[in-house]
């Protein structure tokens, strides 16, 4: 719950979050999160899993 409240994205794709959920929040604006700096934060985490398409 914490990382909503900061607006961690990058912690809340690691336990599981869907990417266009958080794109969404960004969207609305919610949790001081605009769409550059959801993009700036969501690049900081790791992968989950391994996505082919992603290498090129």
């Amino acid at each position: 719950m914490d990382e909503l409240l900061r607006g961690d994205v990058a912690a809340l794709y690691r336990r599981g979050a869907h990417p266009v959920l958080l794109v969404r929040l960004a969207q609305a604006r919610l949790f001081g999160l605009d769409p550059h700096l959801c993009a700036a934060r969501i690049k900081t985490a790791e992968p989950r899993l391994h996505q082919p398409w992603c290498d090129r």
